[in-house]
């Protein structure tokens, strides 16, 4: 994932439609998204109530790890697939190495 870009669980959108209200809705969508993109955590900004924005921060705070959680993932993925490609792969086996019920005798059985 480049800066700016991060991915958008299905997790998420469930957790999302089970807001009921419409504006606490839309501003789970959009701190998911700042967070995502940013990863800066403004959603205070949004004009919620006490309880809105309790409710809010119950469901981002368990996004955000993920979307942390996914990210550290993504860049030692990355930074692991570097190194296994400079060393080759998994090489072949050669026929010393085949188990021995799998050589090929020369006899018709």
């Amino acid at each position: 994932m480049k800066d700016g870009e991060f991915l958008f669980r299905k997790s998420f959108y469930e957790s999302c439609r089970e807001i009921r209200d419409p504006k606490i809705r839309l501003a789970a969508y959009e701190a998911i998204c700042e967070y995502g993109v940013t990863g800066k955590n403004n959603w205070e900004q949004y004009s919620l109530t006490g309880i809105e924005q309790d409710m809010l921060n119950i469901i981002l705070r368990s996004i955000y790890s993920t979307i942390d959680d996914t990210k550290k993932r993504y860049k030692r993925a990355q930074e692991n697939g570097r190194k296994g490609g400079l060393m080759g792969g998994r090489g072949h086996k050669k026929n010393s190495e085949i188990h021995p019920s799998r050589k090929t005798t020369g006899e018709i059985p």
